[in-house]
């Protein structure tokens, strides 16, 4: 063997050295701090990740927002009969069975005459769910009678009642007649005849980024923090649930409140992503001995 040869071998062989040896000893020394940062780093990416769906949310409720303005100059109404002034509330009524129900008040506060048409304005104070608001005032609006809305007000009660979700609404509308001598101007048919779209619930502003009260656990999901680990394979843990169910999970498969992120072999621990109303935090399942 030349001696330049023997030369470049040991130089490589001291190099390999001193790196094993460095990154031992970083690892003895901030081995801990490194997983602690690193934990964190991925909970607030996960917090980026969540903060974009809501801005891609915003920009669909605004393209659906624009949509639905064009729309609405072109769409078909009916002017009812001034003897339809009073039933007005059955019409309102109907509304609320197209799940749009909430509880509220509702009274005919004045009649204003003017030439060949009558106003009516409405008041209605009510409590009840954002969504099913929503879709009242899109049915309101969107049906064929002729009913414009004046003035909304909605805001989040105070008390017991807005720790369930609900919201106060305060609505005035004015809806618009054709006086009984001038009854050709009304169309024949239903008057009453809501709009034939099924109205989506929104996007809920008055929901908050981090709930007071977490939701129950309908579909039955593992609860982790009751939960054991039995087995890990590559791939796949085996966990047990609090009332003794065995449950087979992958990476990706939902738990309440989260989503499992890792399987770790090797460390022999499982890895949960959790989303506690709006707080992230990472949950960690090790195979006990």
């Amino acid at each position: 063997m030349s001696y330049a040869i023997r030369n470049t071998l040991v130089l490589f062989a001291v190099l390999l050295l001193l790196l094993g040896g460095g990154w031992g000893w970083l690892n003895f020394q901030y081995g801990d701090t490194l997983s602690k940062l690193d934990a964190q780093l991925e909970i607030k990416e996960a917090r980026v990740i969540h903060l974009e769906t809501i801005l891609a949310d915003y920009d669909y409720m605004q393209d659906k927002l624009t949509t639905t303005l064009q729309r609405w100059e072109f769409y078909p109404k009916v002017l009812l009969q001034e003897n339809s002034i009073h039933e007005t509330y059955r019409y309102l009524e109907s509304i609320s069975s197209r799940r749009a129900s909430f509880d509220y008040e509702f009274k005919l506060s004045s009649i204003e005459n003017k030439g060949d048409i009558v106003y009516a304005n409405y008041q209605l104070k009510g409590i009840g769910r954002y969504s099913n608001i929503y879709r009242f005032i899109q049915y309101l609006e969107n049906s064929k009678p002729l009913y414009k809305i004046e003035s909304l007000k909605i805001s989040r009660p105070s008390g017991s009642q807005s720790s369930q979700g609900d919201v106060d609404v305060t609505l005035k509308f004015k809806g618009m007649f054709a006086s009984d001598e001038k009854a050709d101007l009304t169309r024949e048919g239903n008057q009453f005849e809501l709009a034939s779209a099924n109205y989506s619930s929104g996007y809920d502003p008055f929901k908050p980024f981090i709930l007071n009260i977490l939701p129950p656990n309908t579909e039955n999901l593992l609860e982790i923090e009751r939960a054991k680990v039995i087995a890990i394979m590559k791939g796949v843990a085996y966990i047990q649930g609090r009332s003794g169910e065995m449950k087979t999970m992958r990476v990706g498969d939902r738990v309440y409140l989260g989503v499992l992120e890792k399987i770790d072999l090797r460390k022999r621990e499982v890895v949960f992503t959790m989303n506690r109303g709006g707080i992230f935090e990472k949950k960690t399942l090790r195979l006990e001995n």
